[in-house]
């Protein structure tokens, strides 16, 4: 006969045993995440054996996470947030190992980072030791170690046995299930209904071993619904069993890949039951993980009623416990800052005495500084004036009561004030209801000062007053970055510059001689100098002025909104009215210390003694710079080869080496204002040559000096990178003149370039030439090849025009080109009248030299009378300046006393004489040769000798 058939793979019914294999243990939340927090605990245990304190560093973040949301969960469950013991011994294993790698530090040999990550979780322990100090005491002396392998093996044999309990339930199940369908099948083997109910009895324990799987409590809702459809789900179990049957008595073992629609209804019930524990489950799940949005909805009603209350009825307890409230929300993702804010102006109303008033005010500017919009670069005016007002305010309670109440930076008292924990929670909770009781007493008795008699508190503080002013300019700064210099806005500000100057002022004077702190006090007067070296004593003196005005405008207008506002508020009567004239936006305390005047030179020596070391060199470049801006030059020069930064300024940060490029470019400035060529030139050599050499226009300058942003063709910049540039731009009112500098370094170059040209042209083809500036000599080479050049339109054009005037020793010609000049006009008059008079005096000596060095060889004799009338300079100028030129061997010539004359010499080299320095010249010029050839030979490329490193 013919083989039997084989049936399909893909048909065949799937073992029982590996249908039983695959098993699905549902556990709790609070389950789940004390198995999270006991993973990272072994992963701390493995990462303490190799010292990997990085890692360990990570997993100590993880961990906390971890227990805020086991304290959450176990606060739904149960209503307290214990701290697992868990987490307890993990602190006292990690104290412990940090006790021991701190003493074995030298032969572990730990890497920088490695070192970095120990200190900082040497700091991060300690303050978790202090913030859990009462349940670690509790913990040891109930007996509790640091153990944590004995808690990870005992968690570990704990999870085996509640796996080996569902196993053996889940077991119990289907034994029963399986002994059921025996006996429904024995029953029914005589006929064909009965072996239908059968298998109708078999897929029933199925679905009954897979509830059992599936957990308990599903499986008894799931019992307990199939128990319940009775008699309809008998009908679908029989047609379920005469279609399985039919099924395996046609193909064989196809039945589990038949769709099956018998337990329609006990499916639909089932998932509706599911549906409902797994959205009670979720909700369980997002109240506990939602940090932010189930504690500020909850705690709205109560806030709005708190609110509404007057702030005469609002006790010192409730301000405290509310305060507390605030600073746990801060900084939450979805946090209403706004509305955080105004509770804290509230609150600030509502303070009862001076130390809750310098708390509450910490806490409003810390919320001022954080309201500003993430969209905005920088702070709005309104915001930044408010937190102008409040910090003075601040400043002046710390200077009044300085004794009782100081601030402290240290870390301990900071972590504690800027964390709030459920013991001072439940102190606030206490005090609030102790108070409510005195209260209750008072009335009793009839005392109707109830609030009135609160106690002044000594206490530290935590926080620092100079961080915040610090934050303050910092915040102005970069407003003056981001707005617009020729907006009305710009202008505006500038006179938020003068109130903050004075808080510095007045920062600066209580820690000098309050606190006695010179260290933040150089901090502050650091601060002073950045605002005054830009300034002259008398652009000072006109913006103080200037900014009285203001100011006593400003009050009127303030003083009549206030007059309306009160007038409104008489004629509305609602809360809201009441509460925003309430409000205060500006300073109530006065300074009450005496601020001295000091000079700019007196704030130098305070940082010089006392400050940081960048903060040192920042200040001597500022004042190097206030030097050269009042015309101070050898002050300026010599406080600058004294500090010996421009051998360090390349090694510099970025801002300082800015600094530096400013300090320069004023020291160069202020040399060419007085007239001094050389030194002008040098000084600004470095800064202009290149930005000719680089890309045309002022493009390096500009980028030299941050006075905008740098664009080169083919170069293109990421968006990064133009961020970088863009917030260290200096402001606007601070810009040095572009066009005026690269007037200074042209004319200098003018004055000393011309000359020197006429003296080599006067020596000779044999003999070195010098040269004193490539950048204009290239210049001069172009603007030298055109036939017809046209009338000058910028600087350069100005300057070569007047190079060429001055090439035939026609002074006036050269004068009036210079003067035309548009960057005398953007100036002023008070410094380029006496600047221009300086230069007509150096235009009419170079103009001598150049006449007399290039017509020399065509004169036997110069009358001095003649060349005293023609340059316009008195006999012993003149007398004077050609006897330099022979003592220095410029000119070989020789004074006629009796004549008044100027015997020139001439000295004919002969045929000889002549052969030989062309011969000289030109074995100069195989060497020079020879040696480039072998530089490039060597790879070496252009050195010292080479094209580019040229210099003579």
């Amino acid at each position: 006969g013919a083989p039997p058939v084989r049936a399909s793979r893909f048909a065949r019914d799937s073992d029982s045993d590996e249908e039983s294999d695959v098993q699905r243990v549902v556990r709790s939340t609070k389950d789940r995440r004390f198995d999270a927090l006991m993973d990272t605990a072994q992963k701390m245990r493995q990462h303490m054996k190799i010292n990997d304190w990085i890692e360990l560093q990570n997993d100590f973040d993880a961990l906390n996470k971890h227990l805020d949301r086991v304290r959450k969960t176990g606060g739904l469950v149960s209503g307290t947030q214990e701290v697992p013991p868990v987490y307890l011994a993990i602190v006292l294993m990690l104290d412990e190992f940090l006790a021991q790698t701190l003493e074995n530090k030298a032969s572990l040999k730990l890497s920088k980072t490695n070192t970095k990550a120990l200190n900082t979780m040497k700091q991060r322990i300690r303050k978790t030791t202090k913030l859990y100090e009462e349940e670690l005491k509790s913990y040891t002396s109930g007996g509790g170690t640091s153990d944590v392998d004995a808690l990870i093996t005992a968690h570990e044999a704990a999870t085996k046995a509640e796996m080996e309990s569902s196993d053996s339930d889940s077991e119990s199940d289907s034994d029963a299930a399986s002994s059921s369908s025996s006996g429904s099948s024995s029953s029914s083997s005589s006929s064909s209904s009965s072996s239908s109910s059968g298998s109708s009895s078999s897929v029933s324990a199925r679905r009954a071993k897979g509830a059992t799987n599936s957990g308990g409590d599903e499986a008894d809702e799931w019992g307990s619904g199939s128990s319940d459809s009775g008699s309809s789900s008998s009908s679908d179990s029989s047609s379920e069993s005469d279609g399985d049957g039919g099924a395996k008595a046609a193909g064989g073992t196809t039945s589990r890949w038949l769709k099956k629609e018998s337990s329609t209804k006990k499916k639909v019930q089932k998932t509706r039951t599911d549906k409902k524990t797994v959205s009670a489950k979720r909700g369980d799940v997002e109240a506990a993980e939602n940090e932010d949005g189930g504690d500020a909805q909850g705690a709205a009603s109560g806030e709005r009623a708190f609110e509404d209350r007057r702030p005469e009825d609002v006790t010192l307890a409730e301000v405290d416990q509310r305060m507390l409230d605030i600073i746990s929300a801060r900084g939450r993702k979805g946090t209403n800052r706004q509305q955080q804010l105004q509770q804290i102006y509230f609150l600030y109303v509502c303070a009862k005495n001076v130390r809750q008033k310098m708390e509450v005010l910490m806490a409003l500017i810390s919320a001022l500084f954080d309201v500003t919009p993430v969209t905005q670069p920088c702070m709005p005016a309104s915001l930044w004036r408010d937190a102008l007002g409040y910090i003075s305010e601040l400043l002046a309670l710390a200077a009044r009561h300085y004794p009782k109440i100081q601030f402290s930076d240290k870390s301990e008292i900071v972590a504690t004030s800027g964390q709030v924990t459920d013991k001072m929670r439940q102190e606030a909770a206490r005090a609030v209801e102790a108070e409510k009781e005195r209260l209750q007493q008072l009335a009793k008795e009839g005392v109707s000062e109830r609030a009135r008699s609160v106690h002044e508190e000594e206490k530290v503080l935590g926080g620092d007053l100079a961080s915040l002013v610090e934050r303050l300019d910092d915040e102005l700064y970069r407003v003056y970055q981001n707005t617009d210099a020729y907006s009305q806005e710009y202008v505006e500000r500038l006179t938020d510059e003068f109130p903050l100057v004075m808080l510095l002022a007045q920062a600066q004077e209580h820690f000098e001689s309050q606190i006695e702190d010179l260290e933040r006090a150089a901090r502050m007067a650091a601060r002073r100098v950045s605002h005054l070296y830009y300034k002259t004593t008398d652009q000072e003196e006109k913006l103080r002025e200037m900014f009285a005005l203001k100011a006593s405008s400003r009050k009127l207008a303030a003083e009549k909104a206030a007059v309306s506002a009160a007038e409104r508020a008489a004629l509305d009567d609602s809360e809201e009215t009441q509460l925003s004239v309430v409000v205060p936006h500006i300073a109530v305390e006065k300074f009450g210390m005496k601020v001295r005047e000091r000079s700019l030179q007196e704030l130098a020596v305070l940082v010089y003694r006392y400050g940081e070391e960048r903060a040192k060199n920042l200040t001597m470049l500022c004042q190097i710079y206030h030097h050269a801006l009042e015309d101070r030059f050898f002050e300026a020069r010599d406080l600058l080869l004294m500090s010996h930064l421009q051998e360090t300024a390349s090694s510099l940060d970025l801002s300082m080496q800015i600094m530096f490029n400013r300090a320069m470019a004023q020291v160069g400035l202020c040399a060419f204002r007085l007239g001094m060529a050389w030194e002008a030139h040098s000084a600004l050599q470095e800064i202009c040559s290149s930005s000719y050499s680089s890309g045309g226009a002022n493009a390096r300058m500009k980028e030299l000096l941050a006075q905008g942003i740098a664009i080169y063709r083919g170069i293109e910049k990421t968006p990064e990178q133009e961020k970088a540039e863009r917030m260290r731009q200096v402001p606007y009112h601070m810009h040095i003149s572009l066009e005026f500098l690269e007037t200074a370094h042209l004319v200098s170059a003018m004055l000393l370039e011309i000359p020197n040209i006429a003296l080599n042209q006067l020596r000779g083809v044999g003999m070195k030439r010098r040269m004193i500036s490539k950048t204009f000599q290239y210049f001069l080479r172009n603007s030298l090849k055109q036939r017809h050049p046209g009338p000058p339109e910028n600087v350069r054009d100005h300057v070569m025009a007047a190079s060429r005037a001055l090439m035939k020793g026609d002074w006036k010609q050269c004068y009036g080109f210079v003067a035309q000049m548009r960057a005398w006009r953007i100036v002023g008059a008070n410094i380029a009248t006496p600047t221009l008079e300086r230069l007509l005096a150096l235009i009419k000596k170079e103009a001598l030299r150049t006449f007399v060095l290039t017509y020399s060889t065509y004169y036997a004799s110069l009358s001095m009378t003649h060349l005293s009338e023609t340059f316009e300079l008195p006999a012993s100028k003149v007398h004077s300046i050609i006897s330099k030129m022979i003592t220095n061997e410029e000119l070989q010539a020789s004074w006629d006393q009796p004549t008044g004359c100027i015997i020139v010499r001439r000295t004919e080299p002969t045929r000889l004489q002549s052969l030989a320095l062309q011969l000289t010249q030109k074995c100069s010029q195989l060497a020079d040769h020879n040696e480039r050839l072998l530089e490039a030979r060597a790879g070496a490329g252009a050195g010292p000798g080479g094209k580019d490193g040229e210099s003579d």
